[in-house]
């Protein structure tokens, strides 16, 4: 009697574990079966600026924002923006003098396009408008701010619950002062 009793407490908690499981794979389920519109993120950026025919190389950070405005007519289509800060400076010599330059800040504001290449991975391109200033120890480009069209190209591998991890490569600014080009690696989440 012992046996069955024990058994059966066995079985029905091995059932229960099961109910649970289900329930929970059902409510992640559901939840991404619920269509978010809104999205955020943070990215690394290693640039290329040509200043002044002298390239340098520095590393800077970016927060991003982004809604897709007509989800139920357009729904590739979003509106992002971004604000940059850098991280690590980059020098060089110019005119025999060791020049330190880095992005200040930078603000910009896209028209984004995105196509679903696979349940997984999209494949999008940025068109907007973006102003930098640039920092330097020395008069060379100090505090200079420039601004001028912006585009990129990028794409997005999505995860469960709304994470995604991008790659993307954008002309930041293209002015007379400054050239900057940048390649990002980040991560966003849909809420």
């Amino acid at each position: 009697m012992y046996s069955v009793v024990y058994q059966s407490r066995k079985i029905l908690s091995m059932l229960g574990l099961y109910v649970l499981l289900f329930s929970a794979n059902y409510a992640v389920a559901q939840e991404e079966e619920v269509e978010k519109y809104t999205y955020a993120g943070a990215d690394l950026n290693f640039s290329s600026m040509d200043a002044l025919g002298v390239t340098y190389n520095p590393i800077n950070m970016r927060a991003k924002l982004g809604v897709i405005l007509l989800p139920d007519t357009i729904p590739v289509l979003a509106l992002e923006t971004h604000f940059g800060f850098d991280l690590a400076d980059d020098t060089n010599t110019v005119n025999g003098q060791n020049v330190s330059l880095s992005i200040n800040y930078y603000i910009s504001l896209y028209a984004r396009a995105s196509h679903e290449v696979a349940d997984f991975v999209s494949v999008y391109g940025l068109l907007g408008f973006a102003v930098a200033q640039l920092n330097g120890d020395t008069g060379f480009l100090r505090d200079d701010t420039q601004s001028s069209l912006s585009y990129g190209v990028g794409a997005i591998f999505n995860a469960p619950l709304g994470i995604g991890v991008n790659v993307e490569v954008m002309q930041l600014i293209n002015a007379d002062a400054f050239d900057i080009f940048m390649a990002s690696l980040g991560a966003s989440y849909k809420f």
